[in-house]
């Protein structure tokens, strides 16, 4: 094996689980989240001299992933949505952690994998936004990039998801307040 080929096996070892999981909030699908996959390192592998130096690599991949899914829900006829595998929710919400007691951790995590359904709900250009934004942590302009959209777009879409967020939150909340 050359030295190329050892660097895009690290890239593809080091980045793999972050470009999956970004197929799959997108296509809903783990067969088609793998097609994704691999269509995304083929993709990245025959633009490799586009790649940005260290974890910049992850988010261009997974800008590339987002792109290559949503072509993929456009191409598919509508399927009916998998439930997000918890294993994802539970990684995600663990590496958002930061509060200290077990009890505001257990909040957290509970906060987190309802905010994550309620992306897993969102229409796919949303979705998408949604996920760039929140859990590869973009800013708008990258978004924008990456999606090929305008920034003003990217930050109207990310307004009506978190107004959509925020309303769902407090109707939850109101529930909870009112079987208590």
């Amino acid at each position: 094996m050359n030295d190329q080929q050892q660097e895009l096996r690290r890239m593809f070892e080091k980045f793999y689980q972050r470009v999956y999981q970004t197929a799959f909030y997108v296509v809903k699908d783990v067969h088609l989240a793998q097609d994704v996959l691999q269509e995304t390192f083929i993709k990245a592998f025959r633009h490799i001299e586009r790649c940005p130096e260290g974890e910049q690599a992850g988010a261009w991949l997974a800008t590339i992933a987002s792109r290559t899914a949503i072509d993929f829900v456009r191409k598919q006829s509508r399927r009916p949505a998998v439930p997000l595998d918890t294993a994802i929710i539970e990684a995600n919400a663990m590496r958002r952690e930061v509060a200290s007691s077990v009890e505001r951790q257990v909040e957290n995590a509970f906060t987190v994998e309802e905010v994550l359904r309620k992306i897993d709900t969102l229409r796919p250009k949303a979705r998408s936004v949604a996920i760039l934004k929140f859990l590869h942590e973009l800013k708008d302009d990258e978004i924008a990039e990456a999606l090929d959209l305008k920034v003003g777009t990217v930050k109207s879409r990310l307004y009506r998801v978190k107004k959509e967020l925020r309303l769902s939150m407090q109707r939850k909340r109101m529930m909870n307040s009112a079987s208590l």
